[in-house]
């Protein structure tokens, strides 16, 4: 009979390597499934959740920003389509949102990139305002809570907001013009405007005006850093959210180069080596993992506490297909939020809201015993011979 139960032993093993995605998820091992919550995003580029579990999208191509419910059901927050107009929030107009973050108090936060202005929507009174001017420029400046029209602060193509609960503060992504820069408003009786670091176009670490950024597509926050999907030049880098907010390479630091050509790849192991290919979306969880929407490999990564980069969900070939793990698929997936144990993916070709969940070994046991009874019946009385 020993072999017979090697064989089924073999056969519950390859049943778990076969079928899910092993990830050391902050407590022990887990798997990790996708599952598709709602559609009818094509060309959307950000997404929020807030404290009720409700997730905002801000949905680029057609002007909008939606809700999406636990339950799956798509509402449309605004509906006053493109263009450019404060006031109610169903009223309200916006021109190619790009990305939106909630911050501590539940206001929604917008990147309104066509506009060229930060717009602020108060989710209890569903009021949008505008914080800064609809004018271009990289300008700084101090400005009361709502808009004064005498504030010089400009922004000129944002395009991705992360917020620091600790400090109170926004950061935004900031390019055009040939320039890339990371930006803080610190928020309080005055918002206070400040650009602290990036300028010419280009790959560089350092402090201030010596960094150099090549488009960034998303930011998020870890602990005392900003991470930032420098996502032209195909790497992640690191910002310490404490003056002189010294930035460093996560990604492929050992062989970064000027030319991004060089730096596109996909690479898993240690950080120093792995590979992306134009990052889009970044998120991170409370056991300081950093989750990335790896664009143009179709695929989720993860950057561990430990500097590991491992492939979570999706592999290079692109489709659509819900699972787990490595039988997932996506199409340049483009943005990620992480909230209460839930990764969501906006599967943006596809126009999909997906969602990684992951849950223990031990449940998955669990799971299987429960539908497989008489294999399992057979292998414990196997076991104890």
């Amino acid at each position: 009979m020993q072999p017979m139960k090697k064989l089924l032993n073999c056969f519950i093993m390859s049943f778990f390597v076969a079928h899910y995605a092993f990830a050391e998820l902050g407590q022990g091992l887990e798997l990790v499934s996708v599952s598709t919550l709602a559609k009818g995003f094509v060309g959307a580029q950000g997404i929020a959740v807030d404290s009720k579990g409700r997730v905002f999208i801000a949905d680029t191509a057609q002007h909008h920003l939606k809700i999406v419910h636990a339950d799956g059901l798509v509402q449309h927050a605004t509906g006053g389509g493109f263009g450019y107009k404060d006031g109610f929030i169903f009223n309200a107009k916006f021109n190619a949102p790009q990305d939106l973050i909630v911050d501590s108090h539940d206001n929604l936060w917008v990147a309104d990139t066509g506009n060229r202005c930060l717009r602020h929507i108060d989710l209890s009174t569903e009021i949008v305002s505008t914080l800064l001017s609809q004018d271009a420029g990289f300008v700084d400046d101090e400005m009361p809570l709502k808009m004064d029209p005498s504030s010089r602060a400009r922004l000129y193509n944002p395009t991705a907001l992360a917020y620091d609960a600790k400090n109170d503060a926004i950061f935004i992504a900031d390019s055009g013009n040939g320039k890339s820069y990371i930006r803080r408003i610190k928020l309080g009786y005055l918002y206070t405007f400040q650009t602290i670091s990036g300028g010419i176009i280009g790959n560089k670490d350092g402090q201030g005006n010596e960094v150099a950024y090549r488009y960034p597509q998303a930011l998020a926050i870890q602990d005392n850093n900003l991470i930032i999907a420098d996502s032209s030049n195909h790497l992640l880098r690191s910002m310490n959210l404490n003056a002189p907010y010294e930035v460093s390479t996560i990604t492929l630091s050992a062989e970064a180069t000027e030319n991004p050509f060089l730096n596109w790849g996909f690479n898993n192991g240690s950080s120093a080596v792995a590979r992306f290919a134009s990052p889009q979306g970044i998120a991170a969880d409370e056991y300081g993992n950093i989750f990335v929407a790896d664009t143009f490999n179709h695929c989720i990564r993860r950057i561990a506490k430990d500097g590991m980069v491992t492939t979570l969900a999706g592999n290079e070939e692109a489709g659509f297909i819900d699972g787990l793990g490595p039988v997932a698929k996506f199409t340049a997936p483009t943005a990620l939020a992480y909230k209460n144990g839930k990764l969501y993916v906006l599967d943006s070709f596809d126009g999909a809201l997906r969602v990684i969940t992951r849950f223990s070994v031990r449940a998955a046991v669990k799971k299987l015993q429960a539908r497989f009874p008489q294999k399992f019946a057979v292998h414990q009385a196997m076991s104890r011979q």
